[in-house]
């Protein structure tokens, strides 16, 4: 990250993309193997990479061998469907495709959830459904039950908000009423048993408010908002407490006008854009309680239909980045006049201000800001021209302290993504970027974290989920050893999955150490990890970055060996400090252990170097390490390293850190 540049380059945090490795099959697969070959492996990273036409090349080699097993054949399949609807924007083909795939398939829910998920973009709802359903069938673990059923859920959803969001009454007839009944029977019992899920929590609360369900909108809403950091947020405080004591009296088109007025505000100040839209705009509402021709709320009209039009032009943008042929400047032309549009649209107390041309540039504090807690950055990642649009949900100024040096720093929260940019978009659901900094800014994409420490807590606590992690994790392991021998600073996706089931292992022991159980464990678990990961890959990692660029001039000079560039030397000491001030530095390695390292970017860059100084301390110290095997590749063998040593490792490459022990 550039220090001397108005916003750093954007780092992924949760770099949490396909595992494997990048290079040659290493042994003979199982043929009742959990994970994908390397083939196909390879094939998943080429794509997220951008490399499409690799990956398909490979892709439909792989379909082409006779050899290949039917697990390999349909995962390929599916991948290959993926790219052609997505990246070359082909859904007749990649339709026919999982058609024939689907059928053949021993594990079919995958499949049909992307058939479905396709079919949902393209607002073929009836064939979105039909694939949901055919998915419930045919799933066979709680996961996939889940999946298929919001899967449905949404499908069932969105055909009423798009009509609600215009207010066409098609939404409030009597079949479009049993549809949404039947995703909010599907969404309940998930919502409840397992809250802080986005998806689940935010198409329960669409389906809540169209059925004027005040109870189970309030529990979506809830849900929704309560993990990484927003319970105890001071900008939801607010709408909190009006949706706490609103929804549980509210009287849908029998509602007062002030108790509408007060509901949409709250939404909208939560940044549920869509949903505020939907109360404001009910058709049903009796003349004197209607609350669409107040100026604010046409405001928030028109800025729900704004963000709409600039996700539907970025995300076009980006496939056409994706196949090479991007107008980037184009694009932004457009971006900009619809921002300065929306502008000169809005009601001012005083008259139209001069468009605010700064308002592009990644500033928390704006016009848009102030109002709906817009958060636009347009500028270039990985050397491509992108958005990153979010809104605040988390604002509060923190100091960052690390070896008697403090930068004070405001770390914001955003949600109600637009786009995250486009890697983000690449990724498709296996990465994301999970935040940026600038001088005195740190800046969290909320919803790349709010899901993890539930997730793991599942994993954790659910036979059937843990039996599938122990046996990816077993198999990975097994091919880091040929991983290791050709490159011992190589990535190693076995070592990252035994790093991370341990350091959460070590939280969830604690816990019960100290007598928690139940609903009380599960809460404390998740509060605990979420908190972990947020120390480390935000406040460790970004504290660090402010604080260099308070002592820059006198320390710059002592990063700049081992070949690495400015910027890969500012990630290089950013890393040192994620590890050395985790509060579960196992836990700290999953923006560090993964696919980049010793890419050309500069976190690959920074990752390579960390690699080489691990090694070499483990070297260095092999008898204080219990357990290790100094014949074998030291990388593989990180593990056996207590939270202690895996801090003074990181410590000992750090000059800020003064002299080791």
């Amino acid at each position: 990250m550039m220090i001397a540049s108005r916003l750093h380059a954007r780092r992924a945090l949760l770099m949490l993309l396909f595992l494997g490795l990048p290079g040659h099959p290493a042994r003979a697969m199982p043929a009742d193997a959990e994970i994908p070959s390397p083939e196909v492996q390879r094939a998943q990273q080429d794509a997220a990479k951008g490399r499409f036409a690799a990956a398909k090349e490979l892709l439909n080699s792989i379909l082409a061998s006779p050899l290949t097993r039917p697990k390999d054949r349909a995962e390929a399949g599916a991948e290959l469907a993926r790219i052609e609807w997505r990246i070359d924007g082909q859904p007749d083909t990649a339709r026919e495709r999982l058609q024939r795939l689907i059928p053949e398939s021993k594990k079919k829910v995958q499949p049909l959830l992307l058939l479905s998920r396709m079919e949902r973009s393209l607002q073929r709802f009836d064939a979105a459904r039909a694939a949901a359903r055919q998915a419930q069938g045919a799933a066979e673990t709680k996961d996939e039950r889940d999946a298929s059923s919001v899967s449905l859920a949404r499908a069932l959803v969105e055909k009423e908000v798009l009509l609600a969001r215009t207010a066409k009454p098609g939404a409030s007839d009597e079949r479009a009423r049993r549809r949404l009944a039947e995703a909010l029977d599907l969404l309940a019992p998930i919502v409840h048993d397992e809250p802080g899920l986005l998806d689940a929590s935010q198409v329960q609360l669409q389906a809540a408010l169209l059925l004027d369900d005040g109870h189970h909108a309030l529990e979506a809403w809830r849900s929704y908002y309560t993990a990484s950091g927003a319970a105890d947020s001071t900008l939801l405080a607010g709408p909190r407490a009006v949706l706490g004591e609103l929804l549980p009296r509210w009287a849908g088109p029998a509602a007062s006008r002030a108790d509408r007025e007060a509901l949409v505000k709250a939404l909208a100040d939560s940044r549920f854009f869509t949903e505020a839209v939907l109360v404001a705009k009910d058709p049903r509402t009796p003349d004197a309680a209607r609350v669409a021709d107040i100026p604010w709320v046409k405001d928030l009209i028109l800025y729900e239909a704004y963000a709409r039009a600039l996700l539907d032009i970025t995300d076009l943008y980006y496939r056409d980045v994706a196949q090479g042929k991007a107008d980037a400047m184009a694009w932004k032309k457009d971006l900009t006049e619809k921002t300065e549009a929306l502008w000169k649209s809005l009601s001012w107390p005083n008259g139209v201000p001069p468009f605010d041309k700064t308002l592009l540039d990644g500033h928390p504090d704006n016009g848009l800001g102030d109002r709906f807690g817009t958060m636009i950055d347009c500028g270039k990642t990985g050397g491509v021209l992108n958005l990153h649009m979010g809104h605040r949900v988390v604002d509060e100024k923190r100091t960052a302290e690390q070896y008697g040096r403090r930068a004070f720093i405001r770390f914001v929260a955003l949600d109600a993504i637009v786009s995250n940019g486009y890697e983000t978009w690449m990724w498709d659901g296996h990465g994301a970027h999970g935040g940026w900094g600038s001088v005195g800014l740190i800046v969290q994409v909320r919803p790349a974290y709010a899901e993890g420490a539930l997730r793991e807590w599942q994993e954790l606590t659910d036979a059937d989920r843990r039996a599938k992690a122990d046996a990816r994790m077993a198999e990975e392991t097994l091919r880091d050893v040929d991983r290791a021998a050709k490159d011992p600073y190589a990535y190693l996706p076995g070592l990252a999955l035994r790093l991370r089931r341990q350091g959460l292992q070590s939280i969830l022991d604690d816990l019960k150490a100290k007598g928690m159980s139940g609903g009380l464990l599960r809460a404390g678990f998740v509060a605990a990890a979420d908190r972990a990961v947020i120390e480390s890959s935000i406040f460790a990692h970004e504290g660090r970055h402010a604080i260099d660029a308070e002592f820059e001039t006198h320390f710059f000079g002592l990063f700049l060996g081992g070949g690495l560039n400015s910027s890969a030397a500012l990630e290089f000491r950013a890393k040192l400090s994620e590890i050395a001030f985790a509060p579960v530095p196992r836990l700290a390695f999953g923006g560090i252990l993964n696919e980049n390292i010793g890419g050309p970017t500069p976190h690959g860059q920074a990752n390579l170097k960390l690699m080489k100084g691990l090694v070499a301390w483990m070297d260095a110290h092999h008898a204080e390490i219990d357990g290790l095997d100094p014949k074998k590749p030291l990388l593989t063998q990180l593990d056996r390293l207590t939270d202690d040593q895996l801090r003074a490792s990181a410590r000992s490459l750090d000059p800020m850190a003064g002299p080791q022990n």
